[in-house]
């Protein structure tokens, strides 16, 4: 049976309902969370295991957690459960434009302690026997710099046994002290990832790259072996094998909501190179994906 994890963070969500004299809805996300949802129902169930790996309280909020990704199929034998520590929160409000604002109350989430609790051990050799372990520069970000390095060194041994890392940087200003600290831990990072599904728009406002061909030529510096360079609405960048080529995505007339596009584009590109596909038939599969989810309100959008 093929293994693969997404480690990261899943938040408690509080949405403003505009449809119903703005009451708030709870339901919860997170970008890796979202992709192990969509790898999920992209990759086939009889032989292939897809692992969420975060840090959880014990109480009831958590406990829904956990219920809602088991009835995605999702396997939550690594998330570590620490009695002291609830999930972080958002809100998201949204205004007459259908512009989203969001409000964060995270500090004390249980998932900043995944690499440094009790359960730690356990979680790092579990996974040391995975296929494809994917993660983002948010799972970086909310950890403290001893957990980061311990972070790294996983993902070395995972590698030098034969399993492959995936990263998106998902680059947010607010959870890095300054610009320069996110590009010392994201650069530590690309160096141990085997494929990269980057949006230019983040590498961009971080590094200052003129084009997504600059960016294939960064990462392709520091060791990257296959990156996807995703422009939202516009064809993304395949490089590898010494090859580089434009795929382009799915139109369409009017996005509802496009949380989770690059999440779910992720998911369907990793599934289907796993499954053997090429990354041109992959980033077409991705492609449409994220053109479904952007026609639907929420991160995770219904199976039908």
């Amino acid at each position: 049976m093929k293994r693969i994890a997404c480690i990261g963070e899943c938040m408690i969500e509080l949405w403003q309902d505009r449809q119903h004299n703005d009451r708030m809805r709870r339901t919860f996300g997170g970008d890796t969370l979202n992709t192990a949802v969509y790898a999920r129902r992209c990759l086939p169930a009889a032989d292939t295991l897809v692992s969420y790996v975060t840090a959880l309280g014990t109480d009831p909020f958590s406990a829904e957690l956990l219920q809602a990704w088991q009835a995605e199929g999702l396997d939550t034998t690594l998330v570590a459960r620490l009695p002291d520590h609830l999930p972080g929160l958002y809100i998201i409000r949204t205004d007459a434009d259908g512009e989203r604002t969001f409000y964060y109350w995270r500090q004390q989430a249980a998932a900043r302690m995944l690499f440094s609790c009790d359960d730690t051990q356990r979680i790092e050799q579990a996974l040391q026997d995975y296929d494809f372990v994917y993660l983002s520069g948010i799972t970086l970000a909310i950890l403290d710099e001893p957990a980061r390095e311990r972070l790294l060194t996983l993902l070395a041994s995972i590698r030098s046994r034969s399993g492959k890392v995936g990263f998106d940087s998902n680059y947010r200003p607010r959870l890095w002290p300054d610009p320069a600290a996110a590009r010392h831990w994201l650069q530590k990072i690309w160096a141990q990832t085997d494929l990269a599904c980057p949006t230019f728009e983040d590498e961009a406002a971080l590094w200052g790259d003129a084009d997504p061909d600059a960016t294939a030529d960064r990462l392709q510096a520091l060791g990257v072996t296959e990156i996807v360079v995703k422009q939202g609405p516009k064809p993304a960048l395949l490089a590898l094998d010494g090859q580089r080529q434009q795929v382009a995505g799915e139109p369409v007339a009017q996005p509802v909501d496009t949380t989770a596009a690059g999440d779910s584009f992720n998911a369907a590109y990793y599934s289907a190179r796993l499954s053997g596909q090429t990354a041109v038939a992959a980033a077409e599969a991705a492609h449409r994906l994220a053109a479904q989810v952007i026609q639907q309100q929420g991160a995770i959008i219904a199976v039908e």
